[in-house]
Order: structure tokens, then sequence, then C-alpha cells
């Protein structure tokens, strides 16, 4: 399929197969265009098993339907924001504005709805550097197998996330700045805790804790 005289392969080449890549491209591929999603990840490997929070009104502006099943680690009814010296600063109840999911069963069924689309879907495909020619874009070279493949399109999306496989491979005249700053550096921390069921049990009966409840942690970065 690939022409090295200059041929396009795809209206649409998007590098980066996770919610914004695959909701892109479903889109694109509705509206009748040829698209080609790339990723390093194979099918069954799409996306981190991290929970993420996504605002419940996404959902219908975007036309995906409302996780459900396992999609949802927990449905929280009360979220306690501490500060970073541990000390209990608010409590949140009532309906919540966002809905926590599993981001890689997230992403695999957005991927799924792109593919039933019509876009095409190239797992194992790792973005190296975009082609350029005559200071315009024309595609992304990917490595695949231990090889390198060449692919050309009208449109180049950069979908891969803060790695910026794409853009960061762009010159400098081309106008297209990505700095690192360390403004921009959020830490994050996962930790796992043993609980002592009888005091949980007690603290829940005194109404200081809940079941089905969120403990957030704000640290001097957010």
């Amino acid at each position: 399929m690939h022409d090295t005289a200059g041929a396009y392969e795809f209206d649409v080449l998007i590098a980066g197969a996770g919610p914004g890549g695959a909701l892109m491209a479903r889109d694109l591929a509705r509206a009748g265009f040829s698209v080609g999603l790339f990723d390093d990840a194979g099918e069954d490997t799409l996306g981190k098993r991290i929970i993420i929070e996504i605002e419940n009104a996404v959902f219908p502006k975007t036309g995906v339907a409302f996780p459900a099943g396992d999609e949802v680690p927990y449905h929280a009814r009360r979220v306690q924001i501490f500060s970073c010296r541990r000390r209990r600063v608010f409590t949140i109840e009532g309906e919540f504005p966002a809905v926590s999911v599993y981001l890689d069963c997230f992403s695999r069924k957005l991927l799924g709805e792109a593919v039933a689309a019509g876009a095409k879907f190239h797992g194992g495909h790792k973005a190296v550097e975009p082609i350029i020619e005559s200071g315009v874009v024309k595609g992304a070279v990917f490595e695949t197998g231990g090889s390198r493949r060449e692919v050309r399109a009208k449109i180049t999306v950069d979908a891969t996330g803060f790695s910026a496989a794409l853009v960061r491979g762009l010159p400098e005249d081309m106008g297209i700045e990505f700095p690192d700053r360390k403004s921009d550096v959020v830490l994050a921390e996962n930790r796992f805790h043993e609980i002592d069921e009888p005091a949980a049990r007690e603290a829940v009966s005194q109404g200081r804790d809940g079941d089905e409840e969120v403990w957030n942690r704000l640290s001097v970065h957010g």
C-alpha cells in the first residue's frame, strides 16, 4: 500500500490510540475519511490499568455510552479531601460531576467503536518521527517488528500524549515548541493500605468515614 513516490495511504493518520486518538478516529471514519490509527500497544494490551475520572457531561457531547460494568471500579458516595499535612479539609457528598473508569477498559471500548466505524487499527507500531517534505508533514515513521515503516497521509495527528512522539521531531522553523517546564510536572503517588476492619466499622458508625468513599490528598503540586 505504501508508495514511495508520494501517494497517500490514508486521509488521516493518528498516532496514539488512547481515548483522544480513538474518539477522533471514530468520528472521522464516520464522516467518510480513510483513517489509520496506530499505537505501540496491541488491541488486547491497549491502555494502562489505572483509574481516571471523566466528567459526566463529556459522554452526551461525544456520543460515548456512559461507563458501566467492568469499566467502573467503584461508585463513590462521598469524597474526602485532605491537606498535604493529612488534615481533613472538606467533604463532597451527593451527585458527583465525574465518573471513575479503568483506562484500559475504556480505551478498548473506544477503539472498538473506531474500528466498527471503519478506522484501520495497527497495533505494535511505535511512532518514531514525522515525515517532512518541503516543510510539510506527509506522514510518520513507525517501528514495528524490528523494522521501520513509513506511512503517508494527508493529515497527521500526534495523539501520543505527553511523549509527543511526532511533535518533538518537528524542526524549530515550523514554529511549534514543546518545552519541558518544571511547572508542567505533577507528581502522582499510589498507595495500598491494610485496613483495620473493627476500627473502620467504628469510624463508619460514627459518621467520620463511609462505605464507597474516596480519599484525595492534596500536595504542593495540586
